[in-house]
């Protein structure tokens, strides 16, 4: 953020014990200006930040790992996630519940249900919103490369690229609003 000039980081965490370093450790002090920490529950701290940012570009779940959190995560940040903004999470790809062992991640299962593009690599997770006017690629092999490439379905066939507001406006590279 510091190098692009702009963006801001917003975490929240239950905080570090004494004997823990603490949550900006490993943060270098050119990025503090760039990043606020909130000390608290996600359930209730996120969604007063949500609110109170009203659009994100980017959502990233690294907190209670059950299949009910990540998911209530996931469907708040949602809400506020801005078209074609990404959302990643970790441990995508991991038995939840020892006694559901055949249940499907709540990463994969959202994605589906909201129908965005998606991918994992290494038990993590990305997935890119939808654009309006745009019908997203059906294969989840299309977003998971260097930098969040990601491809969409227009009109004349496929457009692919990266999202980038400062030289597209938001739109993939290369691709063009589905007419008809």
């Amino acid at each position: 953020m510091s190098h692009n000039g702009g963006g801001h980081l917003y975490s929240i965490d239950l905080g570090n014990p004494p004997e823990e370093p603490p949550n900006d450790f490993f943060l270098r002090s050119s990025h503090h200006d760039h990043w606020t920490l909130i000390i608290g529950d996600s359930k209730q701290e996120l969604p007063k930040l949500l609110d109170e940012l009203e659009e994100i570009d980017h959502f990233h779940h690294d907190s209670l790992h059950t299949y009910e959190h990540m998911m209530w995560e996931y469907e708040i940040a949602c809400d506020h996630l801005r078209p074609g903004g990404t959302l990643s999470s970790d441990d995508v790809s991991i038995i939840l519940d020892l006694s559901k062992p055949f249940e499907r991640s709540p990463f994969a299962e959202f994605c589906a249900r909201q129908r965005w593009v998606w991918g994992a690599m290494r038990n993590f997770g990305v997935a890119v919103k939808e654009l309006p006017g745009y019908v997203q690629a059906t294969d989840r092999q299309s977003v998971v490369k260097f930098g969040l490439p990601h491809r969409y379905a227009t009109k004349g066939g496929l457009a692919h690229g990266l999202v980038s507001r400062e030289t597209d406006g938001g739109l993939p590279t290369g691709a063009k609003r589905r007419t008809g």
